[in-house]
């Protein structure tokens, strides 16, 4: 097997005719058709809103869907736990703890977590979706990258990973099959399935991981940090300038073993002509001892921002020979047998510890290939693993023994790598049980054998006479050497040769010849401290001026400036931030000082809010990394209620993060004054409504002695407003009631007139020739029979 866990065969074998790649092609597209056609998920409707369309990729916990958000229209990615876990309450809630960690953190850089939920049997996740492909698939079609281009992607990948490690969230999988590049050129580090959130991480019996990418701390069973994470940049940035990673063996186990016991070889070594700034950027990163690297991804962003400012045209194009031999093949073998040199690459493996194996990385592939390690004969060295941790693995590691193959697929006995506990007693016994170099002669042969640095952890030619392969010298192994030369020269000058004659004027030429030496000793030292690049120099305060202006001051005090862009919300772009170290600060000349330059503020794009409602245009806004201003609301004819008529900021404007952008809420039409229809006939009532804006609707009947029947008695409400549409009571006369007439001769006046009156009807009272003597009801009129309710009944008293 290949170090990369192809078989070397497949790499350098004669390309696939045709017809078999055809039959290949063929057989991968019926595959895709009966995944389709066999998933019982596709076309169902995930919580009513998520509709699946094919699975994307699945691994230890989930399968991955592209799914249609129906509410918003928009392809999205939907992971799903598998059924026996969704049925796990623990591993339900540390699913949804995953979603919580993960969008603490909104980035351009970063695959957005949209939504979580548990619908039934299914706990689902929501994601963007990312149209493009993955690094490792850049890599493959490439073989290695300019530097140029990979400062270019790793300055994005640091820039999403430092706002995740400003949230608290370590990614712990860091790798090329992580990171996305969408058909835009925009790149997306994905999957936070293995972040933990810093504050609540504890270490476990397993390690989870890609062991091509694993930090030696977690080999040894430590927590994982962020500059966990750094190292695994750091190997990143080795494999994409040179094609290759650094560390390779047969067994997963004996990569992570290299980690702990190996350091990383300078790049160069594999391409002729990089930088040595990008061999120092790689030592960086990758150094065994956390302490020793960046102190955070900020730091690492700023010295990747100044190397790709710093270096040559030249420098940055250096091609790499991996990427001349990718684009020889794909001339020769053509798109299809170029894909096929490649199959397999993206498997996840698990090598069990002592924990339950459902704490396994939920990384799956490109082709959703899950695999358990013992059930082939290699890993892929790119694969996300579950490595037994600090002092287990000795039991399953014993005394096996591997042979690492060359790319030609031949194997070496020189390269053969020993299985090495890690628990630090163990390690220390196997490194004092290596033999050191013999002597001076043999350290550079030590050193290239261990990837470029010897056993103290110097770079090659840092000690002894430090020539290289072709016995010339580098520059800076030109001072080394003078120095010893001159350490030797001292010690040499020190013991006498032979007892010299007591002359007088033999001591005054000495001690004239000492005198001279002192003087110009102190001349140069003086000149050098006093006027020259050793000369004191107090910074000037610099905030605020135009860069090229800034540096012209400092070089007129004789310092060197470099720049250092960052993005600064309070000046414009070009205008210094400050200088590093602080001004006021008093250095020598020959120090140099950073030019911390604005870049201006970063601006964001306001999204068009009209026709939303207010929690949509909260969400909208906290995705653009924008507040929320002043909430008014206001009637609209045109604008249903609940929904934005008019914003503050103009859609599409580019603003400063954070600006409050306020919006109007319409109310829905303004009330109108509720016409008074009484008396009128239920038509007309109802006609004068409507051209109010509201409705009317006949609610009952009832006997009204002066309302004629058909007309309108009451209406509810009677005065008013309403808001427009709404709908008036009406109740609708039938008219005065008949009632029977009662007889009341020979009653009294008072007694008579109450009778008539209880019963409904007016009384008109006529007295006798001679007035009112009697005070009886002598003549009624009528008499009897019905009348209408109101009617006048006239009686005549005596």
């Amino acid at each position: 097997m290949s170090p990369a866990g192809i078989p070397a065969a497949g790499l350098f074998a004669a390309p696939a005719p045709a017809s078999v790649r055809r039959d290949r092609a063929r057989a991968d597209y019926d595959r895709t058709v009966a995944q389709l056609r066999d998933d019982p998920l596709h076309g169902q409707t995930i919580d009513g809103r998520y509709r699946i369309k094919h699975r994307l990729a699945h691994g230890g916990m989930s399968t991955v869907y592209l799914a249609t958000d129906l509410r918003l229209h928009r392809d999205v990615a939907v992971k799903l736990l598998y059924p026996h876990l969704a049925q796990d309450p623990e591993v339900v809630a540390r699913f949804e703890a995953e979603a919580v960690n993960a969008a603490k953190v909104s980035h351009e850089h970063i695959v957005n977590v949209l939504d979580q939920g548990v619908d039934g049997p299914h706990a689902y996740l929501v994601m963007e979706y990312i149209r493009g492909r993955t690094l490792r698939d850049l890599l493959r079609a490439e073989g290695a990258l300019t530097p140029r281009r990979t400062l270019e992607l790793m300055h994005d990948v640091i820039e999403g990973l430092a706002a995740a490690h400003d949230a608290g969230l370590v990614h712990r999988d860091m790798k090329p099959e992580n990171v996305l590049l969408t058909a835009a050129g925009r790149v997306k580090v994905a999957d936070f399935g293995l972040a933990r959130a810093t504050t609540n991480h504890t270490a476990t019996g397993t390690l989870v991981g890609t062991v091509a990418y694993v930090s030696p701390e977690l080999v040894t069973g430590e927590p994982a940090e962020e500059r966990s994470d750094l190292y695994a940049v750091g190997i990143m940035l080795y494999e994409l300038l040179t094609g290759r990673q650094p560390h390779a063996a047969e067994l997963p186990i004996n990569v992570a073993f290299k980690h702990v016991n190996e350091t990383v070889p300078p790049p160069s070594r594999r391409v002729p002509g990089l930088a040595q700034d990008l061999d120092e950027l790689v030592e960086w990163c990758t150094a065994k001892d956390p302490e020793k690297r960046p102190h955070d991804a900020h730091a690492l962003l700023g010295e990747i921002e100044h190397i790709r400012a710093t270096l040559t045209d030249e420098q940055l194009d250096v091609v790499a020979p991996a990427a001349l031999a990718a684009a020889d093949r794909a001339r020769a073998e053509g798109p299809v047998a170029a894909a096929d040199a490649a199959d397999a690459a993206d498997a996840t493996d698990v090598l069990a510890g002592d924990d339950d194996p459902s704490v396994a990385s939920d990384d799956a592939g490109p082709d959703g290939a899950t695999e358990v390690l013992g059930q082939r004969s290699g890993a892929p060295s790119d694969a996300t693993e579950v490595l037994p941790a600090a002092g287990d693995h000795g039991r399953s590691a014993g005394d096996d023994h591997t042979e690492v193959l060359a790319p030609d697929g031949s194997s070496h006995g020189d390269d053969a790598t020993s299985v090495i506990p890690t628990d630090q007693a163990q390690t220390r016994a196997y490194t004092r049980a290596v033999p050191r170099p013999a002597g001076p002669a043999d350290a550079p042969a030590a050193a290239a054998e261990d990837g470029g640095y010897d056993d103290d952890g110097h770079r090659d030619g840092e000690h002894d006479d430090g020539r290289d392969g072709a016995g010339a010298l580098t520059p800076r192994q030109q001072r080394r050497q003078s120095k010893l030369e001159q350490r030797r020269w001292r010690r040499t000058a020190q013991v006498p040769t032979a007892r010299l004659e007591r002359n007088t004027r033999g001591r005054g030429v000495v001690w004239a010849v000492i005198v001279l030496l002192l003087a110009a000793i102190l001349g140069t030292a003086g000149w050098f401290f006093g006027a020259g690049p050793g000369a004191p120099v107090v910074i000037p305060s610099l905030q605020g001026q135009p860069a090229d202006r800034a540096a012209r001051e400092l070089a007129a005090l004789g310092v060197e400036a470099a720049q250092r862009r960052v993005y600064y919300e309070e000046l414009d772009n070009g205008l210094v931030v400050g200088t590093e170290p602080e001004a006021r600060t008093t250095i020598r000349r020959f120090q140099g000082v950073e030019l911390i330059v604005s870049r201006g503020p970063d601006l964001f794009a306001v999204p068009n809010l009209r026709g939303r409602t207010a929690e949509d245009a909260e969400r909208l806004l906290a995705d653009a990394q924008l507040a929320v201003g002043e909430l008014t609301e206001e009637y609209s004819e045109s604008i249903a209620a609940g929904e934005i008529v008019s914003q503050s900021v103009t859609p599409d404007k580019q603003v400063r993060r954070g600006t409050e952008v306020s919006f109007v809420v319409s109310r829905g039409p303004a009330p109108v004054p509720v016409p008074d229809v009484v008396g009128e006939s239920l038509d007309d009532a109802v006609r004068l409504l409507e051209a109010a804006g509201l409705a009317g609707e006949q609610s009952g009947t009832e006997h009204h002695a002066s309302i004629p029947k058909g007309a309108v008695v009451s209406q509810s409400p009677g005065e008013g407003k309403l808001e427009w549409g709404s709908t008036v009571s009406l109740v609708v006369s039938e008219g005065p009631r008949m009632v029977e007439v009662p007889k009341v001769t020979g009653q009294q006046l008072d007694t008579a007139r109450r009778i008539l009156e209880d019963a409904g009807f007016a009384v008109k009272v006529t007295e006798g020739t001679f007035g009112i003597i009697f005070n009886t009801v002598a003549t009624q009129e009528p008499a009897g029979g019905k009348l209408p309710e109101g009617s006048t009944v006239t009686i005549g008293v005596v």
